[in-house]
């Protein structure tokens, strides 16, 4: 990815607030989040508190580190 002006910055932040999915996909890469994955992520987004079931190899531990990751990057000083 080439450098970014401040402006294009500002708007990849802007944009990535909106929908941790965008960063999770673009942002980060990798694999897709699969269905479960993106309702946790727009969870997360949506409401101050977001619980989630546990279980064996559902993919939370992936898709908590993503969110926190989202949500540092997008929230500046959080």
């Amino acid at each position: 990815m080439d450098k970014l002006n401040s402006q294009q910055a500002h708007n990849l932040m802007i944009r990535c607030q909106k929908d941790p999915m965008f960063f999770s996909c673009h942002v980060l890469g990798a694999e897709q989040p699969w269905s479960k994955q993106r309702d946790i992520l727009y969870s997360v987004r949506d409401n101050s508190r977001t619980a989630v079931p546990s279980g064996f190899s559902t993919g939370k531990t992936w898709c908590a580190a993503r969110a926190v990751l989202w949500f540092l990057f997008s929230f500046p000083q959080s």
